[in-house]
This record gives structure tokens, sequence and C-alpha cells, in this order.
């Protein structure tokens, strides 16, 4: 009996230095978004859409909060600071009212985000969605692009064209 009761008082003992000396990692949050805007009357999408006031108070509490915005880029080549709590801000599909809206937005608290854009889009409005749900929206131009790449905003390919890639054939 005394045996088990040395064991787990060593047990507990190495578990308590353990996680003393080990190094703490703190996860990175993702926020996912696709339009920003007010949706249009009769849209069955709006669940996603953010409006412009209510993505101007959630990267204000970002930034009062003392959140660190960074790109996966930033996380690839080591340019996090440690501690922080970190956050990377993405938006899928390229709509062009992501940079009518939300882009102003993020130059204004200072933060940086990653734009998946369907490639056979750019410039363009997007097709995937049957009409009875929204009407096609316009996307992204190159001139957009190139604008939000050059103020340090991470731009990533969505597929070329927004294809379920959970439902094509193996072959």
């Amino acid at each position: 009996m005394i045996y088990l009761i040395a064991v787990f008082i060593f047990a507990l003992a190495f578990s308590a230095r353990w996680n003393w000396w080990r190094k703490k990692t703190e996860g990175v949050a993702i926020l996912m978004y696709h339009k920003t805007g007010d949706p249009p009357a009769g849209s069955k999408l709006k669940k996603l859409w953010v409006s412009p006031k209510k993505f101007d108070a959630q990267m204000a509490y970002l930034k009062n909060k003392g959140y660190e915005v960074i790109t996966f880029k930033d996380i690839a080549e080591g340019r996090v600071m440690d501690g922080a709590k970190k956050v990377v801000i993405t938006f899928d599909d390229g709509y062009r009212n992501n940079y009518t809206e939300a882009f102003p937005v993020l130059q204004k608290y200072g933060f940086k985000a990653v734009f998946y854009v369907v490639s056979s889009t750019i410039g363009k409005k997007n097709l995937w969605h049957d009409a009875d749900m929204e009407q096609p929206l316009e996307m992204l131009t190159t001139g957009d692009i190139k604008e939000m790449s050059a103020a340090g905003m991470e731009i990533g390919g969505h597929t070329v064209s927004h294809k379920n890639l959970s439902r094509l054939d193996d072959a």
C-alpha cells in the first residue's frame, strides 16, 4: 500500500513539474467571412452576410481586446508574437463587397486578412448560386486584388470555378 502511495505522489509531482516547464502554446482563432454589406432583398443566403456596422464592431472588439491579427504566411514564416492573442481573418470566394466594405475597415484598424479568390470569376459575377437563392454578385477585379495585396493583404486560391471538391469523381 505504501508503495502505491509513493508511486501516486511521484506521478503527481512529475505531472506538476511537466506542466510548469513545458512551453505553453496558444491556439490561433480563425474568423471566416463571405459577404460584407447588406444582403439583397429576398436573399436566402443571409447567413453568409455580415453588415458593415457589425463587421466594424467585430474589428473594434479585436483591437480593443489586444488581438494580434496575422496571416497564414506570418505563421509559416515564424513572425508571430509569443503570448499574444492571435486571430486570422479570412474571406471566402472573392466578392467585390469585401473590397468595398471590409477592406477599408481592415485598414482603419491596421489589420491584415486573407482573401480566397475563385480565379475564373475575377472581374465577373459569381455563377455558383441558384438565382432563386440570390442573384449573382460582382467579384473582385484584378485591380482590387493588386491594391489589397500591396496593402499587406494575403491572397489565396479558392479553386478555379468553385466546384464542390467533395462531390468530384476520384478520377
